[in-house]
């Protein structure tokens, strides 16, 4: 009775697996992108420390997107660009691991996005680092920006 039942585990998830392709799933593939980020002031030395930071997700290249059943890439089209731009952003402000300030915004029509970071509280002036990453989609990857470095 073991036998017949390891047997039957693997069997049952290969059905499973090729059914749900056949029945018409959307085939897509994640495509890569690179994400910017500047920060307005560079400096803030006195309170309150209100940095904001914009930047902008930029697609490596157009996803395809892909109808009911089909997996040929030659009859898929271009994703729109309603749907690429679909997504959020997370902010982080550090100083060495210890994050200091955090905030999610999500992106606009046009892939930028804008946010105002405050920093509660700074016990000692210093050098602090900001990172976005855009946490994806269903069509474009996450991807983290590079650090711009701030002082407080």
């Amino acid at each position: 009775m073991k036998r017949i039942l390891i047997l039957a585990i693997p069997c049952l998830a290969a059905l499973l697996l090729s059914s749900s392709f056949a029945s018409g799933a959307t085939v897509q593939q994640l495509v890569k992108s690179t994400v910017s980020a500047k920060s307005t002031p560079k400096s803030d030395r006195k309170g309150p420390r209100i940095f904001k930071v914009t930047g902008k997700m930029t697609p490596a290249s157009r996803p395809l997107t892909c109808g009911a059943g089909q997996t040929n890439p030659k009859y898929c089209s271009p994703a729109p660009i309603a749907q690429i731009c679909i997504g959020k952003v997370r902010i982080t402000i550090k100083r060495g691991l210890t994050t200091l300030a955090r905030g999610t915004v999500k992106l606009k029509l046009n892939c930028t996005y804008s946010a105002k970071i405050r920093i509660k509280r700074v016990r000692r002036h210093g050098k602090l680092v900001a990172t976005s990453r855009f946490l994806g989609n269903g069509l474009v990857a996450a991807k983290n920006s590079k650090k711009v470095k701030l002082k407080v």
